[in-house]
């Protein structure tokens, strides 16, 4: 197997990577999947589990930073 096939093999089967947010730059959690759909949100947690300053469980900064992606993923993987 040439060193092109491995390439192509890696990037068909890497874990696409995940969107940050177009409002503060933290990355996004996915929060809902349904069929070929990905809905990602940013929640405002901290590392520590508590929420940041000023920001609430599904307030108006999470509202916005929703955003839908289409997997385009191989089919051929489970």
């Amino acid at each position: 197997m040439s060193n092109i096939d491995k390439q192509a093999l890696r990037e068909r089967y890497s874990p696409k990577p995940v969107p940050k947010c177009h409002i503060c730059g933290e990355e996004m959690t996915i929060q809902r999947i349904s069929a070929s759909r990905i809905t990602y949100g940013c929640t405002g947690e901290g590392n520590d589990g508590y929420f940041k300053f000023g920001r609430t469980f599904a307030d108006e900064h999470y509202e916005k930073s929703r955003v839908t992606v289409v997997d385009v993923s191989d089919p051929d993987v489970l």
